[in-house]
């Protein structure tokens, strides 16, 4: 099967890009609200779509719809695939995270778990039963979608006004990492605990699960607001997306000297990039590529080595708000 890179815009479309010319060869409109987030399942068959009041599941062979649920109450924030499942985790406004069954190409809820806030971002560890979700009153949480078990995570110094705003899991399941509005990168240390400390999730009995995360020292990864943060997929890099326009390439288990492996940054063009919003990498080659989406309404296939633009896909006429990225398998 092919790569699959799609795209969305203010500019109300979904385009789907091919890798070797850069060009769209195919879109879908989406001119209802803004798309806030996307996520291709394991097989590559499904995409799903983040909107306002909506989930929609798109169809990857047809490039159409195939299925949705538009009766959610303000937008869904953030999703992602539960890994080689049909399942799907979605964050919302409505303070909600959601376990979903796609089969048959139609969302069907089967498990709900509430916070305290919005949700700003939830992840997905490697065991498949265990999400990470952060809100916007600076909570992090864990839940275990089999056992319905919950627990705060540990978050100590966290500034005033400060929150998570994404969220993710090592592909190797050893590491979860977490970027903040004010630039901090943060990562803790996973590991199977057979005696967890349980730690209340306000207005919520809560009970102990069996992974345990250990909080490591935080560092300044941006001077300011950080959009995504991604693991390469072995597991071995960090990357930071960010308001400043750059691209941020961390070790994880070197992150002491608060200084990062490379720094993406695009000078070539007359008008800014503006603001990154997402980053991916292709799973061949030791991730020698980097795909980025900014809100200059390109996407950018970097060579990593070198920190050169190698590929611009440009068709979009208004800023990227969401990017999906599922390499070949």
């Amino acid at each position: 099967m092919q790569p699959i890179l799609a795209s969305a815009s203010f500019d109300g479309t979904i385009r789907f890009w091919d890798l070797h010319s850069g060009n769209s060869f195919d879109n879908i409109a989406q001119k209802e609200s803004q798309v806030n987030a996307m996520a291709i399942s394991s097989d590559g068959t499904l995409m799903a779509v983040a909107c306002w009041q909506s989930l929609k599941l798109i169809d990857l062979y047809k490039k159409t719809a195939s299925g949705s649920n538009d009766s959610l109450v303000r937008n869904v924030t953030s999703l992602c695939f539960v890994p080689e499942s049909s399942r799907l985790i979605t964050g919302g406004e409505d303070q909600r995270i959601r376990l979903w069954n796609t089969r048959g190409g139609q969302p069907h809820c089967e498990k709900i778990f509430e916070l305290p806030a919005v949700v700003n971002s939830v992840c997905v560890l490697p065991n498949q039963t265990t999400v990470i979700a952060t809100d916007g009153q600076g909570g992090g949480y864990q839940w275990d979608t089999r056992s319905h078990q919950y627990s705060s995570i540990p978050l100590s110094g966290m500034n005033f006004g400060e929150h998570i705003i994404s969220v993710a899991a090592s592909p190797v399941g050893n590491k979860v990492a977490g970027a903040t509005n004010q630039g901090r990168l943060l990562t803790w240390d996973v590991s199977v605990d057979s005696k967890p400390e349980v730690v209340a999730v306000p207005n919520q009995r809560s009970m102990p699960i069996p992974v345990n995360l250990t909080e490591k020292k935080p560092i300044l990864a941006h001077s300011t607001y950080i959009t995504h943060v991604r693991f390469t997929p072995n597991g071995e890099r960090i990357a930071t997306t960010s308001a400043d326009g750059s691209v941020c390439l961390w070790d994880p288990n070197n992150l002491e000297n608060e200084r990062p492996l490379s720094r993406f940054v695009d000078d070539s063009q007359v008008n800014p990039v503006g603001w990154v919003w997402d980053c991916a990498f292709t799973t061949s080659a030791n991730s020698k590529y980097m795909i980025s989406a900014s809100a200059d309404g390109i996407l950018r296939l970097w060579d990593v080595p070198s920190e050169r633009v190698k590929m611009y896909f440009r068709g979009h006429n208004k800023p990227i708000t969401a990017m999906a990225f599922r390499d070949v398998f």
